[in-house]
């Protein structure tokens, strides 16, 4: 395949694409943690309550977590969104000049380059702007907000760029 060969592409469909990609990410992530959430108050509710005495709480705080999860996560959908769609058009660019062959080897090494030019700056600026609260001390916290969401990124990137080899050029 050449350049020649190349059909014209909408740019604004790739990024809207990766901005659904972006926004997709953020539910499940929120979701899994509505369900990690609901899970540790049930068990707090199961033991203080009993378990015939805790039906009507576990309904209430379960619905109320649910509620409060997907509120948030719609709230910070903005930024994955944005996230998404650059990564998109970075990766459709990027495989449009480097991977005319389709080779997914390139594709890896791709959807890699791109998630690093995005994750890496944001997880130092980070690092700059909390300082010592960023610390290994509170390893969990770190993990939860940052490392599991730039894991999710990294691998959305990937599937992306894997995605793009098999479909478009």
């Amino acid at each position: 395949m050449t350049r020649r060969d190349l059909q014209p592409l909408d740019w604004g469909k790739v990024a809207w694409t990766g901005a659904q990609i972006g926004i997709a990410a953020t539910f499940a992530y929120a979701s899994l943690f509505g369900l990690y959430a609901i899970a540790r108050s049930a068990g707090t509710i199961l033991d203080v309550l009993g378990p015939f005495a805790a039906w009507g709480t576990l309904t209430t705080v379960a619905l109320t977590l649910a509620y409060l999860v997907t509120a948030f996560a719609l709230l910070l959908a903005l930024g994955p969104a944005l996230a998404g769609a650059a990564s998109a058009l970075l990766i459709a660019g990027a495989s449009r000049r480097w991977n005319g062959d389709r080779s997914p080897d390139k594709a890896i090494g791709i959807g890699f380059l791109v998630a690093g030019l995005l994750v890496v700056p944001f997880l130092a600026l980070v690092r700059l702007g909390l300082g010592e609260r960023f610390a290994l001390a509170h390893w969990e916290t770190v993990v939860f907000w940052f490392g599991l969401p730039s894991f999710v990124f990294v691998t959305a990137c990937l599937l992306t760029s894997l995605t793009w080899v098999r479909r478009t050029l």
